[in-house]
């Protein structure tokens, strides 16, 4: 059974159903990689403009270059595209992403509901007993579904920077205390 693009299971009942926020969200990690990508892209624009700058007169001058140069040339503008993609991209592809995504609680179930151009992606817990459920937040707010990546997932930047640093997460979301409520009585009626 649809509903609203959630594929409802026979006897599931749509609870609440909500939505991240939309804009550029500053995470906490982004207090090292704001600063790390800044001075990345500085400096790869620094040294791709000295190579060129080193190399234009051979290359439009009629000049030999050695395969080296080439290197050079290749490297450079590689590393002011990744430069740009951490420093700007990123920004672009989580609000794109967040754009994207719905949530909804039903009486068995979390969904998270991404939409892409052609196709949509469901991903769903069961809410039961044992369901470990973090709330963060008063008014608005992130729920927790399970086990997070864990201590070492802030030494791996590229989960992260593109998303929410957990695999299921309803982030930011409007009325958070209200819906953690409702998963907790939900927990309390499930039978395991």
């Amino acid at each position: 059974m649809e509903h609203d693009g959630f594929a409802l299971r026979e006897g599931e009942e749509l609870l609440w159903q909500g939505r991240p926020p939309g804009g550029v969200i500053f995470r906490t990690y982004d207090i090292f990689f704001v600063p790390f990508s800044i001075i990345w892209t500085g400096f790869a624009i620094f040294w791709t403009l000295i190579v060129y700058l080193e190399l234009a007169p051979k290359m439009f001058g009629g000049g030999k270059l050695e395969p080296e140069a080439f290197a050079f040339l290749i490297i450079g503008p590689l590393f002011v595209i990744v430069g740009l993609t951490t420093t700007f991209g990123r920004f672009v592809f989580d609000r794109n992403r967040r754009v994207k995504t719905r949530y909804a609680v039903t009486n068995k179930r979390a969904i998270i509901l991404k939409k892409g151009e052609s196709r949509a992606e469901i991903d769903s817990i069961p809410i039961t007993r044992s369901l470990r459920v973090k709330v963060n937040g008063s008014q608005a707010g992130n729920i927790i579904f399970g086990e997070g990546y864990g201590f070492f997932s802030y030494l791996t930047w590229a989960p992260q920077s593109f998303g929410p640093p957990h695999p299921f997460i309803f982030e930011r979301i409007q009325g958070v205390r209200v819906v953690y409520d409702l998963i907790l009585e939900i927990q309390d009626r499930s039978p395991v």
